[in-house]
């Protein structure tokens, strides 16, 4: 687009866009959305980037634990102002989870080295490579809920108005939501550790409340129909995460 172009507005003094050499007036490019004044980053301009950034994953969470489904609706419809971007909330809530399962160690509260040295005396190498993998990584599996999801609502849900993005985009907001809730449960596990063996079941409760009311409210199915679809995506989804692993064993069983 040419610089010398003028926007609708009626303009006396015009500056030009730094980022696409617009020329308009005001705060924000009327083309693309810039801004075209002059500010100076200052401690002013760094706090209120902080706090509006803060806000919105306040405002993100909240909504997701308190009214999941017409929240999700409402940014389908575009209402995306206050809100987080879906995948940088997850990766966000998700390295949130990384750093207070590594930073408490919660991973390790009920392991005893010794008995580990010992139990992998007897097993191949493969074996003992299989499990470093998923000790060291194996939270990152988590991120494979989202395919395997969306796999299971085409064979569940094959005529939902809904495409494969927007799919994506509902359930990611649900696994943010559930790492956020992951992090105030492993602070409790880390201040009263015997909730360690509490903790799975509540997170299984959670993944399967997270399929249940996507297919109840987002898709719009009845309560039985809910439920029996509900229950076969969650088996479906641990049948291709199981797959998953199998498929990493038996590649691993190729190089070691």
């Amino acid at each position: 687009m040419s610089q010398h172009l003028q926007s609708h507005h009626s303009l006396e003094n015009p500056s030009e866009c730094p980022g696409c050499g617009f020329f308009d007036t005001g705060k924000f490019c009327s083309n693309c959305g810039s801004i075209i004044q002059n500010y100076k980053i200052n401690l002013h301009y760094i706090l209120n980037n902080i706090f509006e950034w803060e806000d919105k994953v306040t405002y993100t969470t909240l909504q997701l634990i308190k009214q999941p489904i017409p929240f999700l609706k409402a940014y389908m419809d575009g209402n995306r102002l206050r809100t987080y971007i879906p995948f940088k909330y997850l990766f966000f809530c998700f390295g949130l989870f990384c750093f207070v399962h590594e930073m408490f160690s919660l991973h390790d509260l009920y392991t005893d080295p010794v008995d580990v040295y010992i139990s992998q005396i007897n097993v191949y190498k493969n074996d003992v490579v299989f499990d470093n993998i998923i000790n060291n990584f194996g939270k990152f599996f988590v991120l494979l809920f989202i395919p395997f999801y969306i796999i299971s609502t085409k064979i569940f849900f094959p005529k939902s108005t809904y495409n494969l993005a927007e799919r994506a985009t509902a359930v990611t907001y649900m696994l943010g939501m559930l790492m956020m809730i992951q992090v105030v449960l492993g602070l409790v596990t880390a201040l009263i550790h015997p909730f360690y063996f509490i903790k799975p079941f509540i997170v299984f409760g959670i993944q399967f409340y997270i399929i249940f009311i996507l297919s109840f409210r987002f898709f719009g199915a009845t309560l039985f129909e809910a439920v029996w679809k509900s229950v076969f995506s969650f088996v479906c989804i641990m049948m291709l995460f199981k797959s998953t692993m199998f498929g990493l064993d038996v590649l691993i069983s190729f190089f070691y």
